[in-house]
């Protein structure tokens, strides 16, 4: 069970980016998430896993759910997929909304990094992270 301190720090990390994630209904029963990743005035850019639209050809249009405080559905277009890399970047257009995208680190991973899971879905049991994947 997580500590309160966890809880808290899990929460603050949801707050701070909830308004970046976005849920993906691919059809076909596939769904996942995304984040935003870029923003250019109403136009941004979504990164996602390239599994999550693999039934998907470039240009296809992909309804796109921001998180409840930002309401809203939309629809994205996939722009590129890498099965090897297993990334995915999606476009949507005239999202009016303040958004800022998820920030990353230049700083490389070690060893004891803490990890949080950000997702629209519910995870039954542990997630295990491990390098490469």
């Amino acid at each position: 069970m997580a500590s309160s301190a966890a809880s808290r720090w899990g929460d603050d990390i949801l707050r701070l980016y909830e308004r970046a994630m976005v849920h993906l209904h691919v059809g076909g029963g596939y769904m996942g998430n995304g984040f935003i990743v870029h923003s250019d005035g109403d136009t941004k850019l979504i990164m996602t896993c390239q599994h999550v639209v693999k039934t998907l050809a470039v240009n296809a249009v992909v309804p796109t759910y921001f998180s409840e405080s930002c309401g809203g559905k939309t629809n994205a277009r996939l722009l590129s997929a890498d099965a090897d890399r297993d990334l995915a970047l999606l476009r949507v257009d005239g999202v009016h909304r303040q958004i800022k995208p998820i920030l990353f680190t230049d700083e490389p991973t070690r060893l004891g990094n803490e990890v949080l899971l950000l997702t629209f879905f519910d995870m039954d049991g542990p997630i295990v992270v491990r390098p490469g994947r």
